[in-house]
């Protein structure tokens, strides 16, 4: 297990500004919870998962195309791991 396997260092990374590392933490994000190995802490850290979730739904209206663009994805992976009872909806919408 890396030092970056949990979800409180992608919490600290999505909380940065700097668009390329943004894009790179996505698809990182992405990966971790893809692989459920990996990720088991998610299981066990709903709360840190929950505003993870908060902190990218504000990636939608970032003035990069491609942040915005990634950011319904990441939210969607996210929330199928969460305790939240949210959907993406096309367009990259959230509603709760």
């Amino acid at each position: 297990m890396e030092d970056h396997d949990n979800m409180d260092y992608f919490y600290q990374q999505v909380l940065q500004k700097d668009v390329s590392r943004r894009i790179q933490v996505g698809q990182d994000l992405v990966d971790y919870l893809n692989d459920s190995q990996r990720s088991q802490d998610v299981e066990q850290d709903k709360a840190r998962l929950d505003k993870t979730i908060d902190e990218l739904t504000g990636w939608v209206n970032a003035s990069n195309f491609k942040v915005s663009r990634k950011s319904p994805h990441v939210i969607y992976r996210c929330s199928g791991r969460g305790t939240l009872q949210r959907s993406v909806v096309p367009g990259g919408l959230v509603v709760t």
